[in-house]
C-alpha cells in the first residue's frame, strides 16, 4: 500500500511538472513570437514612454498587470485548462487591424492591436476559464498604448470654463476670448499643458488597479472607476484657478514657469490621496480568496492539444507580417515643380524662414514656405511634400500640426470649397489679441481632404489600388480682422487663382 501511494505521489509529481513545463513553453513561444513579429510597435510605444510626461506611466502597467496575476495564482492553480479555437477568430482581426495600422502609419492602432492580443493568445492556449480568471490584467496592459491626446481640446475647454466660472463668483472682473483668460493682472492661456490629459489617463489606470484590487463588487469596482475619471477633470479645473489666482494675487510672481509645474503635480498627488482615502472607506476584504483556492488541493488535468493551439497564432502573424512587407514597397509620386506654387501675377513673392510658419511638418520631403504680397494684403503659402510615409515620419501625426497651439489657439471653423476641392478656414488667435485666417488641406492621389481620418483611408486606399503613398499639405495664411470681411474674399480668391498649380 505504501509503494502504491508512492507511486500514485509520482505520477502525479510528474504531471505537474509536465503540465507546468507545457505551461511555461506556451507562454515563452508566444513571448518570443510577440516580439519578434511586433518589435518595431512595441519599441514605437516604449519611446513615446521615455519622450513623453504624459505616458510616463506606461513602465508601471506591465509590472501592475504581472503582480495582480500573482495575486490570482492560487486561483489559476485550481482552474482547468483547455483550448478555446474559436478565439483563432479575434486574432485574425487584430493582426488585420495592425495590418491597417501599418499600412496607414497609425501608431495608436497598430499599439492597440498588439496590446490586446495576450488577452487573445490565454483565450486560445490555456481556455475561457483561465482567461475570465485574468480578463483584467490582460486587458489593462491597453494602458501601456499612449492614447487620448485627441481628447485635449476638450479638456482645454472644460478646464476653462471651470476656471472662468469660479472667477466669476469671486467677483474678479475678466473678459475670454477662447482659451485666452484676461485679468487687470495679465492674460492667462489654458494651453495644451493646462488639460489635464496625464492626470486623467494616469488616473484612470491607476483607479483601474485599484478598483480590481480593493472590491470583489463589480458595482463598486465601476463607480470608483468613473469616480477616477470624474475627479481629475474636475480637479485640473481648480489646479488651474488655483494657478491663475496665486498670479493674479502676486502680480504674477508665483505659479508661472517652474512654480506651475510644482503646484500642478502636489495638486495631483494630493488629489491621488484623497481618492483613496475615500474608496478605503467601502474596501473589500480579502479580494482574491485565497483560502477558498487553497483548499482545493487537486490539479485539473491539462488538455494536451496546448502546443498545438499556438499554430492557430503563428498562421495570421506570418501572413500579415509578410503581406506589410511586401505592399509597403510602393512607387514614389514626385511632383514635377521644383515649387508647388511657381507663378502667380500681380503678387510680389519673397521665401521665409520655415521657423516663422504657423504650420510646422518639419519632416517633409519637400516645404515651400513663401510670402505674397499685393497692395496692402500679404498671404503666406506653406506647402509640405511626403514622398513616403514611415514608421518615424507619419503624414499625419501630433508632430504635423496646423498651428502652434502653445501660440494660438482655435477661435472659429469652417469648411469650405474652392475650385470644388475640399478645405478647412480656421480663425486662429493669440495672447496679445493678434487673429489669423489659415486656410488648409490634405491632397492625395489628385483630390482634397480635410478630415485627418479620411486622409489616412484616402492614402491607404491609393497604396492598395494605385501603389502610391505620396501626400502634400498645403496651407495659407493672414492677418484677420473680423470687421473686414473682404479679408476673407481676397484669401479664398487668392486659393482659386492659384490651386490648378498644386491640384
Amino acid at each position: 500500500m505504501f509503494i502504491w501511494k508512492m507511486e500514485v505521489g509520482i505520477y502525479r509529481m510528474s504531471m505537474n511538472n509536465k503540465n507546468n513545463l507545457l505551461i511555461a513553453l506556451s507562454i515563452t513561444i508566444f513571448l518570443s513570437l510577440w516580439l519578434i513579429f511586433f518589435w518595431e510597435t512595441l519599441a514605437g510605444t516604449v519611446n513615446t514612454w521615455d519622450t513623453s510626461d504624459t505616458y510616463g506611466h506606461g513602465y508601471l502597467i506591465p509590472i501592475l498587470s504581472l503582480y495582480f496575476i500573482w495575486l490570482k495564482r492560487f486561483e489559476l492553480k485550481a482552474t482547468s485548462i483547455k483550448p478555446f479555437y474559436l478565439a483563432t477568430l479575434p486574432i485574425i482581426a487584430l493582426c488585420l487591424l495592425w495590418l491597417l495600422g501599418e499600412l496607414t502609419y497609425t501608431n495608436v492602432v497598430k499599439q492597440f492591436a498588439v496590446f490586446l492580443l495576450p488577452f487573445f493568445f490565454v483565450l486560445l492556449v490555456f481556455g475561457q476559464k483561465i482567461c475570465r480568471t485574468l480578463a483584467f490584467p490582460l486587458l489593462f496592459l491597453i494602458f501601456c498604448v499612449p492614447f487620448g491626446e485627441g481628447l485635449i481640446p476638450l479638456l482645454q475647454v472644460i478646464t476653462a470654463e471651470i476656471t472662468i466660472y469660479f472667477i466669476e463668483i469671486i467677483g474678479i472682473p475678466v473678459y475670454v476670448d477662447g482659451l485666452f483668460i484676461t485679468l487687470t493682472s495679465g492674460i492667462f492661456e489654458v494651453a495644451k499643458a493646462c488639460s489635464g490629459i496625464s492626470y486623467l489617463i494616469s488616473s484612470l489606470a491607476i483607479g483601474s488597479f485599484y478598483a480590481f484590487t480593493t472590491y470583489s463588487s463589480p458595482k463598486r469596482r465601476l463607480l470608483f472607476i468613473l469616480f477616477s475619471l470624474v475627479v481629475p477633470v474636475i480637479a485640473n479645473g481648480l489646479r488651474a484657478l488655483l494657478i491663475v489666482l496665486l498670479a493674479h494675487y502676486s502680480d504674477l510672481a508665483i505659479a508661472t514657469g517652474f512654480d506651475h509645474l510644482i503646484y500642478g503635480w502636489v495638486f495631483f498627488g494630493l488629489i491621488m490621496f484623497i481618492m483613496f482615502f475615500v474608496g478605503g472607506k467601502w474596501a473589500e476584504q480579502d479580494v482574491f480568496k485565497s483560502k477558498i483556492w487553497l483548499d482545493k488541493q487537486a490539479k485539473p488535468k491539462m488538455d494536451g492539444n496546448i502546443l498545438f493551439s499556438l499554430i492557430f497564432i503563428l498562421s495570421p502573424l506570418v501572413l500579415v507580417k509578410v503581406y506589410s512587407q511586401q505592399i509597403d514597397s510602393v512607387k514614389i509620386q514626385a511632383w514635377p515643380a521644383s515649387h508647388f506654387i511657381q507663378q502667380s501675377k500681380g503678387w510680389d513673392k519673397s521665401l521665409l524662414s520655415q521657423k516663422n510658419a504657423i504650420s510646422s511638418f518639419a519632416k517633409a520631403d519637400k516645404i515651400q514656405f513663401e510670402q505674397f504680397i499685393k497692395d496692402d494684403m500679404s498671404i503666406t503659402f506653406y506647402g509640405a511634400y511626403f514622398k513616403k510615409e514611415s514608421e518615424s515620419n507619419e503624414f499625419i501625426s501630433f508632430e504635423n500640426v496646423i498651428y502652434n497651439i502653445d501660440d494660438w489657439a482655435l477661435d472659429k471653423s469652417e469648411i469650405i470649397k474652392i475650385n470644388g476641392f475640399e478645405f478647412s478656414r480656421y480663425e486662429i488667435v493669440n495672447t496679445v489679441g493678434d487673429r489669423k485666417q489659415i486656410v488648409f488641406t490634405y491632397i492625395i492621389g489628385g483630390a482634397a481632404y480635410t478630415s485627418p481620418m479620411r486622409v489616412k483611408l484616402a492614402m491607404l486606399e491609393n497604396k492598395l489600388f494605385n501603389g502610391q503613398a505620396s501626400a502634400l499639405y498645403v496651407s495659407f495664411a493672414s492677418d484677420y480682422n473680423n470687421s473686414n470681411p473682404q479679408i476673407k474674399k481676397e484669401i479664398l480668391d487668392f486659393i482659386e487663382e492659384h490651386s490648378p498649380q498644386f491640384l
